[in-house]
């Protein structure tokens, strides 16, 4: 579980100074920032999870839908490691490409400490890192963290196997 939080970090650093702060609200023991910043597609992240999965089994992605939809406990542990495993290789290893999404809107309350710095607490960072992985596939191309732009003819697979486009819905 470690090197899953660690490459969901990495995954997250990509992001780097590519925001603009739009209004920061100081009272006193607290303040407001409010920032835009694109955010991570994490159905990319998946459809890239997906495909190295399908690729484990003999039938592939059928395989591994009738695996996910076993409701076995034990199982759903397994497959949730092999996910978390997965997530580490693709991105922290292979270093693979996901896409981003338009700049959202988030904002962060800061708390002041006796020294007079503000800081951003461990739960306000967990929330905001939920925020920023949204739920969406990026657009065609949208702006990858390699820096390219996405496209259909992207991100293909070198294993004829399971070859697909990083749009491939899995």
């Amino acid at each position: 579980m470690e090197l899953f939080d660690q490459a969901r970090f990495k995954v997250l650093a990509t992001i780097g100074d590519d925001y603009e702060i739009t209004k920061v609200e100081d009272e006193g023991d607290t303040a407001t920032v409010t920032f835009k910043s694109r955010a991570i597609a994490t159905r990319d992240l998946a459809n890239l999870i997906n495909r190295a999965k399908s690729s484990l089994f003999e039938n592939g992605i059928e395989d591994v839908k009738k695996l996910e939809d076993n409701t076995d406990p034990d199982l759903e542990k397994r497959l949730s490691l092999l996910n978390n495993f997965l997530f580490y290789y693709a991105f922290d290893r292979l270093n693979e490409d996901f896409g981003y999404i338009e700049p959202r809107e988030y904002t962060l309350e800061l708390t002041k400490t006796k020294e007079g710095r503000y800081i951003l607490s461990d739960e306000s960072f967990l929330e905001l890192r939920k925020e920023i992985f949204v739920n969406e596939y990026s657009a065609d191309g949208a702006e990858t963290r390699k820096g390219s732009n996405s496209s259909q003819s992207d991100s293909t697979s070198k294993d004829s196997d399971t070859s697909s486009t990083s749009k491939d819905k899995v």
